[in-house]
């Protein structure tokens, strides 16, 4: 896979919160242990995980971009600001119904 950010975004509800949208992705991933330099990272909270406990861990694996949940009972806009670095971080108002399109 290559392709631009905000190709992948195109008819999502995708807020941009920090970040460039033009980045290329090289993958897309639910699963921080799976990540790629180069991959978009889908933090979804799932009955006993929350991807968003594993944010820190795709940037630290390479992650370019991230996508986080509208409805996230953590990480404000300003902590995953500060977390992300160069990543460009985008904010979906429900990441689960989101990974089909963006997969």
């Amino acid at each position: 896979m290559n392709i631009r950010l905000n190709n992948l975004l195109h008819g999502t509800d995708a807020r941009i919160i920090c970040g460039d949208g033009k980045k290329k992705i090289t993958a897309v991933e639910y699963d921080s242990r799976k990540i790629v330099p180069g991959a978009l990272f889908i933090a979804v909270k799932g009955f006993t995980s929350d991807g968003h406990d594993y944010i820190s861990k795709a940037l630290e694996l390479g992650a370019s971009a991230i996508v986080v949940d509208g409805n996230r009972d953590n990480y404000p806009d300003e902590e995953l600001i500060s977390m992300a670095g160069d990543a460009t971080v985008i904010e979906i108002r429900d990441t689960r119904k989101a990974m089909a399109s963006l997969s």
